[in-house]
């Protein structure tokens, strides 16, 4: 994903008419990452969430806003992202949410009770327990 676009009039080109790489201008400078400072992860379900998209993605500094597909992954990182984060957080990741739901924050809130409960701390209910009030 490009960090910046310009428009020009023409682009340089070799005698042969390819383009000539050699003589594109460098981008202007303060133009290079115009992203704002990503939001940090809330509870440790978006945590483990920006960390896979940092990880498929090959970035730093992802944050709970931040658009996996705006951040260049695409269909075929979405199934290697589904496999990493099923694993991480033990609950089936589909992916169905992903595109769904493409921000660490929305995926987080939308996967989130899908997610077991520590061995330990199950409720009487998930137990298979029925407790009647007297």
């Amino acid at each position: 994903m490009p960090s910046t676009i310009e428009i020009l009039a023409a682009l340089p080109q070799t005698s042969h008419g390819k383009i000539d790489r050699r003589l594109l201008a460098e981008p202007a400078a303060g133009a290079v990452d115009q992203r704002p400072a990503p939001s940090a992860p809330r509870n440790e379900l978006e945590r483990a969430i920006c960390a896979r998209f940092a990880e498929i993605l090959k970035i730093d500094d992802v944050g709970i806003d931040d658009d996996f597909f705006l951040l260049g992954g695409h269909s075929l990182l979405v199934v290697s992202l589904c496999n990493k984060l099923s694993q991480a957080v033990a609950a089936e990741v589909g992916v169905v949410d992903v595109f769904e739901y493409p921000t660490a924050r929305q995926l987080g809130e939308a996967i989130g009770s899908r997610i077991a409960p520590p061995a330990g701390r199950r409720s009487a209910a998930s137990a298979g327990i029925s407790m009647i009030a007297r």
